[in-house]
């Protein structure tokens, strides 16, 4: 979901206030409730933590990395053993793995209630310029796509396609999303859809240049997708409105269906024909537009960035452009080298 606002200047990114713990002041955290046996370890993963944090205690840093990693082969998602691996990477010498594996405890996390996230967003912030943050969505689940069971994402940006004008511009309730569900597996969901009278075909323009913004995702083999022109076959699906009913500005929507056959889920984008008028230019639409996007493909939090283009806000009058910055850059290559709650 995407709001805009009409000030130049973007205050920069608060400081977090987080007293700097000492690096060999490894926390344990417990899971938290949400998604929990995601985030618990499993015996066999357990058995190499521990092993790991006997060498790690040893100063045996490169022999604890490799520990981790097993640990975190087999427990994607659980804090702890990603924790470790970075610390383990960093006292052994590899950066790389160090920032990566501390990007996937604040990508996991929300920080308010995660002291651990908390730690390793420092340590992000220590040594690197990367600022990365949580995807979780409203749930508090970390979705994405499935590419075993989705090899080649399938995406329609219609030409002038909405929903039926009851469910035009707002994000849908418990039995709307069952109404859209039977749609999707009778086949009859093409029906459902209407032209929408205000869409101009610059706008599905816009669209498919924004979807472009995310081909670096491509050439790093996170995912692959292709065009159809078919409503019913695409997975992700961009639709048009001429407003949106909660107001302030809204520019974009992402939902999400679900259906009860696993990996056939769509995700739906609606995208607004109004707002996203000439008058604001082509630069400004595009961003929109590529903002919905990272939320389709598994980007479920805003960033508190005003430079990514997961902010909450675009600035479409700033004289900075915004675009896919290296935090969003980061944030989705974790997600997608985490085990989700929900695989589309």
């Amino acid at each position: 979901m995407l709001r805009f606002s009409q000030r130049n200047h973007v205050a920069g990114i608060l400081a977090l206030a987080i007293p700097l713990l000492s690096h060999m002041f490894l926390i344990e955290p417990k899971p938290v409730q949400a998604a929990a046996s995601k985030r618990s370890m499993t015996v066999e993963a357990r058995s190499f933590f521990d092993q790991g944090k006997a060498q790690f205690a040893a100063k045996k840093y490169k022999e604890a990395q490799a520990s981790f990693a097993k640990a975190c082969q087999i427990s994607s998602r659980s804090d702890s053993a990603q924790y470790y691996l970075g610390m383990a990477a960093l006292y052994a010498g590899n950066h790389r793995l160090f920032i990566d594996c501390m990007t996937r405890v604040v990508v996991m996390n929300k920080l308010k209630n995660s002291i651990i996230a908390k730690n390793a967003l420092v340590n992000i912030l220590k040594y690197s310029r990367l600022h990365p943050y949580c995807a979780l969505n409203s749930q508090e689940q970390l979705c994405r796509w499935d590419t075993r069971r989705h090899p080649v994402l399938q995406i329609c940006v219609s030409q002038g396609l909405a929903l039926p004008p009851q469910y035009q511009g707002k994000s849908l309730n418990i039995t709307e999303i069952k109404e859209f569900r039977r749609l999707f597996q009778t086949g009859t969901f093409v029906q459902s859809l209407v032209k929408e009278p205000t869409f101009k075909s610059y706008q599905a323009q816009n669209a498919v240049s924004a979807l472009r913004k995310w081909d670096w995702a491509i050439r790093e083999g996170l995912f692959k997708y292709a065009f159809t022109n078919d409503p019913g076959k695409a997975d992700i699906l961009v639709l048009w409105t001429p407003r949106f009913r909660a107001g302030g500005g809204m520019e974009g929507l992402t939902n999400y269906f679900g259906t009860n056959k696993p990996g056939q889920g769509k995700v739906i984008i609606q995208l607004n024909t109004a707002g996203l008028s000439a008058s604001k230019g082509n630069a400004y639409a595009q961003l929109m537009a590529a903002h919905e996007f990272g939320h389709a493909f598994g980007l479920g939090s805003h960033s508190p960035g005003a430079d990514d283009i997961m902010t909450a806000k675009i600035y479409y009058d700033s004289d900075k452009a915004h675009g896919i910055s290296e935090n969003d850059k980061a944030v989705l290559r974790a997600v997608y080298s985490l085990d989700p709650d929900n695989a589309w």
